[in-house]
């Protein structure tokens, strides 16, 4: 707005991004000034509707008496008006810059073409704003979503676990952290053998993933031992499921065992 400003001898330039119903003034440049989220205003009473409407360069004189209830002409006592559009990729118009003065003010075609290009590097920013923004919208609702699953199958007893073909934990909850004597962070990328010194018990659990994997059908194990950190043998009773890609391939074993 600095730069629109002093480029075209204005008292205002007025940057709006268009959000609903309404105008929020993002920056606002004034005889040397600018204010940054100046506010916001109805769209639908000033002269912004019109370059909204028309997607074009729009230019008004007099312009307080066309538009009374836009108070911040009144504001700027300001007598003409020219607006323009930033257009984003779809074609909508998700900003109105206008240039402000006391005095009227003429635009020769070729101002109203550098306009243009003007409105079209704001639009390719606002785009890219919102862009980043909707992503970290994204990725904050994964966040939550994933703490939530995560407090689901550490409050459940039983064991939950999903391991890779190389018998890796890709995932498990506390109860299956706590019967190996360590916690879920450490457990991930290990394999049984990393904590369970019977090695009849690890290459029982190899066969069984395996069979799942290759099968790519669920499994139930009516019994199977597991010795936990204190060398206590504990018997579980185990569904197994095939994870599968988007090619409909196996990619990892899903576990729960209920200790019986």
């Amino acid at each position: 707005v600095r730069m629109i400003g002093e480029l075209f001898k204005v008292r205002v330039v007025c940057l709006s991004e268009i959000i609903g119903q309404e105008l929020h003034f993002k920056a606002v440049y004034t005889d040397g000034r600018v204010v940054s989220d100046a506010g916001r205003c109805p769209l639908a009473i000033t002269p912004c509707a019109m370059v909204q409407m028309d997607k074009d360069v729009r230019l008004f004189d007099r312009v307080m008496e066309r538009f009374p209830q836009a108070s911040f002409l009144r504001d700027h006592q300001a007598t003409s008006y020219c607006g323009f559009p930033s257009l984003d990729s779809a074609g909508r118009v998700v900003a109105v810059t206008c240039l402000l003065d006391d005095k009227p003010r003429e635009f020769t075609g070729e101002e109203q073409d550098l306009l243009r290009i003007c409105g079209q590097r704001i639009a390719t920013e606002i785009e890219r704003h919102r862009h980043i923004a909707e992503q970290q919208r994204v990725a904050d609702e994964l966040r939550r979503s994933h703490a939530f699953i995560r407090q689901v199958i550490d409050t459940d007893p039983n064991f939950i676990f999903a391991k890779d073909w190389e018998g890796r934990f890709t995932l498990a909850n506390k109860a299956v952290a706590h019967a190996y004597g360590t916690t879920v962070e450490n457990l991930i990328g290990k394999t049984d053998a990393d904590f369970n010194p019977n090695s009849q018990e690890v290459e029982f659990f190899r066969k069984k993933d395996f069979e799942v994997l290759n099968s790519q059908k669920d499994q139930f194990v009516l019994e199977e031992p597991i010795t936990d950190a204190k060398g206590r043998t504990r018997w579980l009773q185990t569904i197994k499921r095939p994870l599968l890609d988007e090619q409909g391939l196996a990619t990892m074993v899903l576990g729960a065992s209920t200790d019986i």
